[in-house]
């Protein structure tokens, strides 16, 4: 639906937006561009990507965020006037069509449709992982007896990310939630890389407990998550994950 010449979803962000921005649209458009395919982008990228003056980046930035709702700026976890903000598109749809669609129309008008699935396979695959973060941030919030954290969010250091963060500041307690499409093979290279993670928290905010949970996208064999509850790690797999979204439900 994406990539034939005939379908409407072809043209839809175009025909979505360009009305809206005016006779700026082709400035909006190459920004949304760099930002749908990059997990952090300075302003000094999208100055010389684009190729316009670097001051007035912030400015077309803003308009996206505030006037058209169309990007979000989010910062780490607790640090709400970070220097280390992130923008990202807010619309799951429009940021497929920034990523795989505009940038190569070209290839979708001239029926390059072999080189189009390659690019869409490769590229989709990251937008999945990230709109999987955000599914697994809206279902915790949503189910508070589970999760009984007051604040949510991410974190990043050049050290780590963490792609979820729950955080309760009466009771200083933590949650570290890692989100996989899916786990495959040994989970001890995970186990470790989640043990690191935690290390690294504890050390940040001290005199805070920590728990770790991993949320997969696709059922987890039964030994593998042995091998993670003896790490004191939770797994909430696809099964678990359905009844959260069942019971979390207004």
């Amino acid at each position: 639906l994406f990539l034939q010449t005939d379908s409407p979803l072809t043209t839809e962000g175009k025909d979505l937006l360009v009305e809206e921005f005016g006779q700026d649209y082709q400035t909006f458009f190459s920004i949304l561009e760099v930002i749908s395919g990059e997990k952090s982008v300075s302003n000094q990228k999208i100055a010389k990507t684009v190729g316009i003056n670097l001051n007035n980046v912030s400015t077309y930035l803003s308009r996206l965020e505030r006037r058209y709702s169309l990007i979000k700026r989010e910062t780490p976890f607790l640090a709400p006037t970070s220097k280390k903000g992130l923008y990202k598109i807010k619309d799951k749809f429009l940021k497929v069509w920034f990523s795989v669609v505009f940038p190569n129309f070209s290839l979708i008008e001239s029926h390059q449709k072999e080189v189009m699935m390659r690019l869409f396979k490769e590229r989709f695959q990251n937008i999945k992982g990230v709109a999987f973060e955000d599914l697994v941030g809206e279902i915790a919030s949503f189910n508070y007896k589970e999760f009984p954290y007051q604040k949510w969010g991410k974190y990043w250091a050049k050290s780590m990310e963490v792609d979820l963060l729950g955080f309760d500041p009466q009771k200083k307690e933590m949650l570290l939630g890692e989100c996989k499409l899916r786990v495959s093979g040994n989970p001890k290279t995970l186990i470790t890389e989640l043990q690191r993670k935690k290390a690294v928290l504890q050390e940040v905010y001290t005199g805070n407990k920590v728990s770790v949970a991993l949320f997969v996208a696709s059922p987890v064999k039964k030994d593998a998550i042995k091998e993670f509850a003896k790490e004191d790690i939770k797994v909430y797999d696809a099964k678990a994950l359905d009844d959260l979204i069942d019971s979390g439900a207004p």
